[in-house]
């Protein structure tokens, strides 16, 4: 009897845990260029879930074909070729613009959309193997900054010379991803993380019950991590020069540019920074690339305790890091390695 009563206890102690206890959904796709992978725990059923999936994916594939510039039929695309005539667009994109030029007013233009003509500058000049010439990088510096684009409200833009291009790739992972937060927390959900490309935004917690873990990759060691963080409501996004770059005479050349000089940045290896939005993360993390060490740091020191940032430069073999001073409110939720 007794050994029966036991086998009755622990079946229902299974089954309320199955029927309690969070699951973890995971979906993945190919999107812009690399992934979007958004993990959900919740102990709704798998049906609902899937519906939800099915309804974020087809707003990304929306977002994501205003966005590209790859695309000639974009929203994008058609403003690169507008040129002197303005164009409405869609409401979405118009906001996506408006965030870029004031993160572009913030980090003092080292974070700017329209640097899309230096960046063709140096993809031709790898497919010739040859650095681009001094006076092209003129022309294109001389053109380009957030004055370029001209938002004219109710969805109009215009930009102001012939030689601009706009590219939001530096902002629109993470404005898809806040757009992502954004959706499923109207549909109720609480615990989920988004990841699109290493650009992230952990909400509430994972399965376990615990903040989510992510991991800074270190671009020069595929053995190890560079620090651990261990994430609730908060976004993260690295910029580096390990994956992307342009390779002209067997050197490497950072794919970030600097928009005030033309040229690639120097040794700002890894930028990490943490902040209340994906989008936010996103752009700061290439501003900072630019911006250098200390005006980098300085400048995220002003936004307050909801941002933190942690760089890793390499000059030769000399490696540095460098924390923000807030960066120790996050590392309480994980560890510095």
């Amino acid at each position: 009897m007794k050994k029966f009563i036991l086998i009755i206890t622990i079946v229902i102690i299974v089954l309320v845990a199955y029927l309690v206890l969070p699951k973890t959904y995971s979906q993945t796709r190919s999107m812009m260029g690399s992934y979007v992978r958004i993990d959900i725990c919740s102990n709704w059923p798998a049906a609902k879930i899937n519906q939800i999936y099915s309804e974020i994916w087809k707003g990304i594939n929306e977002r994501v074909q205003r966005f590209d510039k790859y695309s000639a039929n974009s929203e994008i695309s058609i403003i690169n070729r507008s040129f002197p005539d303005p164009v409405k667009i869609s409401d979405d994109l118009y906001e996506l613009l408006n965030t870029s030029v004031q993160f572009s007013q913030l980090t003092q233009g080292g974070f700017d959309i329209t640097v899309e003509p230096l960046i063709g500058i140096w993809k031709k000049a790898e497919e010739k193997n040859i650095l681009p010439s001094a006076d092209d990088i003129s022309i294109a510096v001389a053109a380009i900054g957030s004055n370029a684009l001209n938002l004219m409200g109710n969805d109009m833009v215009r930009l102001r010379n012939p030689i601009v291009k706009l590219d939001v790739g530096g902002i629109a992972k993470g404005y898809i991803v806040d757009w992502v937060v954004s959706d499923l927390h109207e549909h109720g959900l609480k615990n989920f993380l988004v990841d699109a490309s290493g650009n992230m935004y952990a909400s509430g917690i994972n399965s376990s019950y615990k903040p989510w873990t992510i991991g800074i990759e270190d671009p020069h060691s595929n053995m190890a991590a560079l620090a651990v963080i261990r994430l609730s409501d908060e976004a993260i996004s690295t910029s580096g020069d390990e994956h992307r770059y342009y390779n002209i005479n067997g050197k490497h050349y950072s794919h970030i540019i600097n928009p005030h000089t033309g040229q690639p940045v120097l040794n700002m290896s890894s930028v990490t920074v943490l902040a209340p939005t994906a989008g936010a993360a996103d752009a700061l993390s290439t501003g900072l690339s630019v911006l250098g060490v200390a005006d980098g740091l300085a400048l995220i020191e002003s936004l307050g305790p909801g941002y933190a940032c942690f760089i890793l430069t390499m000059n030769g073999t000399d490696r540095q890091t460098f924390f923000s001073s807030h960066y120790k409110d996050f590392n309480q939720k994980g560890e510095r390695l």
